[in-house]
């Protein structure tokens, strides 16, 4: 049996597929393993070249990979798709993962640290954060309109006016802060 040069891990969150391929290219092996079992062979397996798709956890099985000893290569996962064949199952998933490593003149994605990670979840919660805050303020504006307020786009306007508005008598609707509902109009 030859010496195995590269073991293509497609991820998952508990059961993962495994294939092994010697310097040849030719698939040694595969197997599908549990989140345990997956660290027990990689911790007694030469060091060897481990290729995953770049998506959820593969950092965090990358760093894990390469503590181990091995060398990881995260494959980007525009470029795995084009080579699943057949029906879409872990074991192509592997194969496609696999042939997309080999294209002369790829770029891996670098395994981020956890600080790296760490700083990019604080940007996208924050992105997420304003495009929430941006759609509460639009649709206000926009529920505000029906009944014939007109209030400026930017969230300085937004903020100036909302007080102004929960003090003025304006519109039945629009009461003071402390009691938002007119309980008249329920009636």
């Amino acid at each position: 049996m030859n010496k195995i040069s590269t073991i293509c891990i497609d991820l998952a969150k508990h059961v993962f597929q495994l294939m092994a391929f010697d310097e040849q290219g030719h698939p040694s092996w595969s197997k599908r393993l549990s989140r345990i079992k997956l660290k027990e062979t990689l911790v007694n397996q030469p060091p060897c070249t481990i290729v995953m798709e770049a998506c959820s956890s593969s950092h965090y099985w990358g760093r894990t990979f390469q503590a181990m000893g091995h060398q990881v290569q995260l494959v980007p996962a525009q470029h795995v798709t084009p080579f699943v064949r057949g029906n879409k199952n872990d074991k192509n998933d592997c194969l496609a993962i696999y042939e997309a490593s080999q294209r002369p003149n790829l770029r891996f994605v670098p395994v981020k640290s956890e600080q790296q990670q760490a700083i990019l979840m604080l940007h996208r919660l924050r992105e997420r954060l304003i495009a929430a805050r941006t759609a509460c303020i639009n649709q206000t504006r926009s529920l505000l309109l029906e009944f014939g307020i007109v209030m400026p786009k930017s969230l300085a306007e937004f903020r100036a006016h909302i007080p102004k508005l929960a003090d003025s008598p304006l519109h039945p609707l629009i009461v003071h802060s402390h009691n938002p509902i007119n309980l008249s109009l329920l009636s």
